[in-house]
């Protein structure tokens, strides 16, 4: 029930709205505590009545175009739908308040390619309505860091519910969707993990998604991503740079494991991949142009320090053309895969700020234990500068 009143509550709707949708989709007993809950938090001040402003994601009319919504969130927008892969919207991780505008669209589908908090978040999946279909991974061997997604869904009222196995494709309207193997995030040698990584192609654009992949100990990514390029042939690439390290004796970023071999106790594993198999990627896919993505960024004012180790990655392999750095909520569309002078202007603007946020970053990292730099940033975030504001 309150899976169906949440997302009532984003601004389309008024009170007799909200409540005339509710007793439609609910049975009676169902319907009466939403309705009862509804009038709880109208009382307490939780939900006030206000006009609804303009979708920002449906300004743009430019189709096909893809969106970087942070981390790993990606938005496809086609000539006919939308469809969004794992959405995490935190306002206390930075993310503003327009994100959730992406809730508010008619969505095709929500791929959700693993179970891991920031890829499958019930808070976030809580907004969103519950009839949009979800393209979650099949899960052959349950464990406890590998668990099925699906009876979790079915929880917050999700009904259309599609699990696929490696390599299935399926049709969202007009964008196919692939499940494409992943190789990565091993908690424990020989765990079996079923998450995916994905390829999202429409007419004029073909986006490769490497999410949190790096290898494990039944592969790595390279003979999957060959077959990626042989098949489907992206245009650009959204890869994972991120180089989380663990030691075994910790687990995995589960921070448990059901055994380990005691010989690795002392040893350090990657768990996601860095700007090296990034770079390693792109040559492989054959795409036009690479994003940056998974390094937990939700602000279009944090630069990752990964992002730079790319830019400088890719230039010493002669491959610094294929860099577009896109923030979160930047979005890219044909244009930005060709030599145009516009496409060329935006993409040197957006390599500009981000070697200057980088910079900007390693030069706070220096000053941090200078007594007068920490005072004078306390009184930023005290006044609510923007930048204070949208972080804290």
């Amino acid at each position: 029930a309150a899976g169906e009143l949440v997302p009532l509550l984003h601004g389309d709707y008024d009170r007799a709205g909200i409540q005339a949708t509710l007793n439609a989709r609910l049975g009676e007993a169902d319907g009466h505590w939403a309705t009862d809950l509804l009038a709880r938090w109208v009382d307490a001040g939780l939900v006030v009545d206000a006009t609804p402003k303009p979708n920002q994601f449906s300004m743009s009319t430019v189709r096909p175009q893809v969106t970087f919504l942070g981390h790993t969130s990606i938005m496809l927008q086609s000539r006919q739908t939308t469809v969004i892969t794992d959405p995490l919207y935190r306002i206390d991780l930075g993310t503003p308040a327009h994100a959730l505008d992406v809730a508010r669209l008619p969505l095709g589908a929500i791929c959700l390619t693993h179970a891991h908090w920031d890829h499958c978040n019930p808070a976030t999946l809580l907004q969103f309505d519950k009839r949009t279909p979800l393209i979650l991974p099949r899960v052959r061997t349950p464990t406890a860091f590998n668990p099925p997604m699906a009876p979790g869904m079915r929880l917050l009222g999700f009904s259309d519910i599609r699990e696929l196995d490696p390599w299935d494709t399926t049709m969202i309207g007009d964008i196919e969707m692939v499940a494409v193997p992943f190789h990565g995030e091993q908690d424990e040698p020989d765990a079996d993990i079923d998450h995916y990584t994905y390829v999202l192609r429409t007419d004029g654009l073909c986006v490769y998604g490497g999410v949190d992949a790096y290898r494990d100990t039944y592969g790595e990514m390279l003979p999957t991503l060959e077959r990626v390029c042989h098949e489907w042939r992206p245009t650009m690439a959204f890869l994972p740079v991120s180089r989380m390290m663990y030691a075994w004796r910790y687990g995995g970023v589960n921070g448990f494991c059901r055994y380990v071999d005691t010989d690795l106790l002392d040893q350090w594993f990657q768990y996601t991949a860095g700007a090296e198999q990034a770079v390693e990627w792109a040559r492989v896919l054959g795409v036009i142009r690479v994003v940056p993505y998974a390094t937990f960024n939700f602000s279009p004012f944090d630069v990752p320090p990964e992002s730079r180790e790319l830019d400088r990655a890719l230039h010493a392999a002669n491959l610094g053309g294929l860099l577009l750095p896109l923030r979160p909520f930047d979005a890219a569309g044909p244009l930005d895969l060709t030599d145009a002078s516009s496409a060329a202007m935006r993409r040197h603007y957006l390599l500009m700020v981000l070697r200057a946020g980088a910079a900007a970053k390693r030069m706070d990292r220096r000053l941090k234990d200078n007594l007068g730099y920490r005072l004078v940033k306390r009184l930023l975030k005290r006044n609510g500068s923007p930048a204070a504001a949208h972080h804290h």
